[in-house]
């Protein structure tokens, strides 16, 4: 059932849910680029397929058309990445364009959206089709929810003292948080109890 779901929120939900159709509303540019990335993994690792990224243009419509309706004889299962510019939201065809790929799996990236092209058809459809996930910026408490997950979802134990602290250590930058899980996570720790035992894996 298509719904939102914000940043933090993001690494609960079941992989299986976000094979699908998910749009992302690019706001804060790391968690669009964090989200996607996400993603992007979770439909290569499930659906075993290349993931092709394209920008739509409405001068490019039919190519664009072409490409996510045709079916690789080779694959089952084809993914795609499509990225829509706020001012492109208007373009009629585009409409018409994401009702007829509603069976295909796509991430569709939107960027630069002004608050009046959100009452286009175009992202209307594409909130009533597809899961949507916010990437606002996030607040000191959200930011800390966002780590806890993060550790979380790489079977990292952290305690929440431990969390809030790292996140004040690393000045809330959710950059420098998932450089370091995934410093641990390569160098396969899986619990930290103490601001002392994280901090030889900060850069």
């Amino acid at each position: 059932m298509p719904a939102q779901i914000s940043s933090e929120q993001l690494l609960t939900v079941p992989p299986d849910k976000l094979l699908h159709q998910t749009t992302i509303i690019a706001d804060d540019s790391f968690l669009s680029y964090f989200a996607e990335k996400t993603i992007k993994e979770n439909m290569q690792n499930k659906l075993g397929s290349h993931v092709s990224k394209q920008i739509y243009k409405s001068q490019d419509h039919l190519a664009i058309r072409a490409q996510l309706l045709s079916q690789d004889m080779f694959s089952n299962s084809q993914a795609h990445i499509l990225v829509i510019k706020g001012n492109d939201l208007k373009h009629e065809p585009l409409i018409k364009l994401i009702s007829e790929t509603k069976d295909i799996p796509i991430l569709f990236i939107l960027e630069k959206v002004a608050p009046a092209q959100k009452k286009t058809k175009s992202f209307l459809q594409l909130v009533k089709q597809t899961i949507v996930v916010l990437t606002k910026s996030l607040s000191g408490k959200k930011a800390q929810i966002w780590l806890s997950s993060l550790a979380k979802y790489h079977q990292i134990q952290m305690a929440p003292h431990l969390i809030e602290a790292l996140c004040i250590h690393l000045d809330w930058d959710l950059s420098s948080m998932s450089q370091l899980i995934e410093r641990m996570k390569h160098e396969n720790i899986r619990k930290v109890q103490s601001l002392e035992e994280a901090l030889p894996h900060i850069l």
